[in-house]
């Protein structure tokens, strides 16, 4: 980076991020209790101190940093009290919002532009829809950045400057939760999200360049479709592909698991009992295999195109998660309903 800056050919801004975002639990430990007692803080005040105080070791190790802070945690803090915080003096906030009908506070603006000069904004291309989604809605993140390009030029003359906005992409809701939308099937939506905020705007003409770019045929689909079977040469469009594929295979999932004819006649209170009608079972059981071998196949190319992106671990609990439960299910209700058919069904595909 050094040798960039003093090259004369790029001027890099160098930022560091304080990531004090979704603090629910402060002021309940016995620590905090005391101090707050002992210094007459609210929890909103002890928050405050603990992030000046880490913003100015930093400052004081690395002098020449910028410092952003994710705005949530003061996103509904009163006027006064952010100016008493003297965290403009120390910290540019990144404003945060996800959401394609905007619901931040109404004075929000009012309040930053006069505590902070300079403010930042983040938005999405992935990851902000469902905790366990694996496709990407597109249309649903381009209308977050024309939202927020609605706001720029609402907004923008009260501040000295917008600085940038960050396009995020969470691959988890938090450490504990699974995995949600990988990055490979998500570029399209980068793609198309980048060109929103090149061009100020989304129409049929920037959908189309999108889908030459990525080579696409007929044109990227903006919204997941089970019915839609596109061709597309991009990095990572296997992945994208096998994701449309998991997406039907997974709704003929649930739409038997939960059908009303399974439910009827292959229960388990049925199989338990051997209480079956073969008609129903074979035709029930032959949708089964059809579901198990398409998973089964479909978790061998996924497992080898992620493979080249993701390390192992990564991968195992994508595949734990959506396909092996799946697998698992299906399984048990044919080991339960094929002997009670009168000839053995066709064979599973096998595990390797």
């Amino acid at each position: 980076m050094k040798n960039f800056k003093n090259s004369g050919k790029l001027q890099l801004t160098l930022l560091l991020y304080v990531q004090p975002i979704q603090v629910y639990h402060i002021g309940f430990c016995e620590r905090c209790k005391k101090t707050m007692a002992s210094e007459n803080l609210t929890n909103q005040q002890m928050f405050f101190v603990h992030i000046e105080k880490v913003v100015k070791y930093v400052k004081c190790k690395y002098n020449h940093l910028t410092v952003l802070m994710w705005d949530d945690m003061m996103r509904f803090c009163e006027l006064a009290l952010l100016k008493e915080s003297k965290l403009g003096d120390i910290v540019e906030p990144m404003v945060w919002h996800y959401v394609t009908q905007f619901v931040l506070p109404n004075d929000i603006w009012d309040r930053y532009s006069k505590v902070f000069p300079n403010i930042w904004l983040a938005s999405s291309f992935k990851g902000a829809t469902s905790s366990s989604a694996y496709l990407t809605n597109i249309m649903y993140h381009v209308d977050n950045h024309l939202a927020w390009l609605s706001v720029i030029n609402q907004e923008k003359h009260k501040f000295k400057k917008i600085c940038g906005i960050t396009v995020t992409g969470w691959q988890r809701f938090d450490h504990f939760a699974v995995l949600c939308e990988l990055l490979p099937q998500a570029l399209p939506s980068l793609a198309a999200c980048l060109h929103v905020l090149k061009s100020g705007t989304f129409n049929s003409d920037i959908h189309l360049t999108v889908s030459k770019e990525l080579e696409f045929e007929p044109t990227l689909p903006l919204i997941p479709d089970r019915t839609i079977f596109p061709k597309c040469k991009f990095p990572g469009s296997d992945i994208y592909l096998q994701m449309l594929d998991f997406l039907r295979y997974e709704l003929d999932y649930n739409e038997y698991i939960h059908s009303d004819r399974r439910q009827t006649w292959m229960n388990d209170y049925n199989l338990q009992r051997g209480f079956l009608n073969p008609a129903h079972l074979q035709q029930l059981l032959d949708e089964a295999l059809r579901l198990y071998n398409c998973f089964q196949q479909l978790k061998f190319s996924i497992q080898k195109s992620l493979m080249l992106v993701f390390y192992e671990d990564t991968v195992q609990e994508w595949l734990c998660v959506n396909i092996d439960q799946k697998l698992v299910k299906l399984k048990e209700l044919l080991d339960k309903g094929c002997p009670h058919l009168p000839a053995p069904p066709p064979p599973m595909i096998a595990a390797k």
